[in-house]
């Protein structure tokens, strides 16, 4: 069995996969876009985002690795695994799951309290 479909069965309702832009689409963008959201993974309270970010004049696909907050709804980003992007859901699957055992983490226990300084909500 595949990791994602392995994490679907086990999650549930808690794993989500989404495509934002295809391939064609993101060469499309113009080379000045950041921080577009190419694609997200989110398995309980750990998340995998594809982005886009400016690399030597041209536009690069990243990972971002984010952890839920503790009793919030707010993520933090907690790593930039350098992996090589795939915006296939099992390709992201894998790699999420590589980060969360490096990093000895699960997926349905938020060990991270709220940030000093901010507030319930706010962004």
């Amino acid at each position: 069995m595949n990791q994602a479909k392995f994490l679907r069965q086990k999650l549930g309702r808690q794993y989500a996969y989404r495509q934002y832009y295809s391939g064609r689409q993101l060469a499309d963008l113009p080379k000045s876009v950041s921080g577009v959201l190419a694609a997200s993974l989110t398995a309980g309270c750990l998340r995998l985002d594809a982005v886009v970010y400016p690399k030597d004049g041209q536009m690069a696909l990243g990972y971002e690795f984010l952890v839920r907050q503790r009793e919030t709804i707010d993520w933090i980003c907690f790593d930039s695994p350098d992996d090589a992007v795939i915006l296939k859901e099992s390709a992201m699957a894998s790699v999420l799951e590589r980060v969360r055992k490096k990093y000895h983490l699960t997926y349905t226990d938020c060990r991270f309290p709220e940030l000093p300084g901010k507030r319930k909500g706010e962004h």
